[in-house]
């Protein structure tokens, strides 16, 4: 059985303020009305770069309703490409691990920064401008406040803690810069309580990584 953080009863909620608010229940009631399709999400997901190992999808690949609240497994580089996406209005980047290799004189072998910027259209202009717009509000009065950067620098994201607490998450984007902090516990261990150190340890990285760049986000 589905149900919110605590057991919340939270009442009529916007799609937005359920994004905001990190509520569960209204996508689960939207696939029982049949206005959801959890293996059209799993679709779009892949599409923006998250995709699940062969061997957790049922037979025929059909999709799991539950991955309508984003069970699937989801590794950071991939979170952070569909974030990127998101903030690219929907094209999708063209990620890469290695950014330069050069040879022992000097020589550039290898030069990400000559490749292409943009990998292609995976989302329409006007949906990730409306996820946008969902994602600002989780940061600005949402469970991602504690992400907040200073001064008026446009920001999104989301936080995500998984079934027992054991793993939590942060995934935001400027229109520079996206990052996805996560932290884990071994099993056994106790549960995190709730999402606020990755989004602190995101602020962080975040704020040091605009000072490298000659940026400041103000206070």
């Amino acid at each position: 059985m589905v149900s919110n953080v605590g057991r919340q009863d939270l009442g009529t909620v916007t799609l937005a303020g359920a994004v905001a608010q990190s509520v569960n229940t209204p996508w689960i009631a939207l696939f029982d009305q049949g206005r959801l399709d959890p293996t059209a999400a799993a679709d779009v997901a892949g599409r923006l770069g998250v995709t699940r190992l062969p061997n957790e999808r049922p037979p025929g690949g059909a999709a799991y309703p539950a991955d309508l609240l984003g069970i699937a497994t989801a590794k950071p580089v991939e979170l952070a490409e569909a974030y990127a996406t998101f903030a690219a209005a929907g094209r999708r980047p063209d990620v890469h691990t290695i950014g330069r290799i050069l040879a022992a004189d000097g020589t550039v072998l290898y030069d990400a920064a000559s490749r292409p910027g943009l990998a292609g259209s995976a989302l329409d202009a006007g949906i990730a401008v409306q996820v946008r717009s969902a994602l600002e509000q989780a940061i600005c009065c949402g469970t991602g406040t504690e992400a907040l950067l200073g001064g008026d620098v446009a920001q999104f994201g989301k936080t995500g803690l998984t079934q027992g607490g054991l793993q939590a998450w942060f995934a935001g984007s400027t229109p520079d810069l996206t990052t996805v902090a996560w932290t884990g516990a071994p099993e056994g261990d106790s549960p995190i309580s709730g999402a606020g150190l990755p989004s602190q340890l995101w602020r962080s990285y975040m704020e040091q990584a605009a000072h490298a760049a000659g940026l400041e986000f103000p206070n």
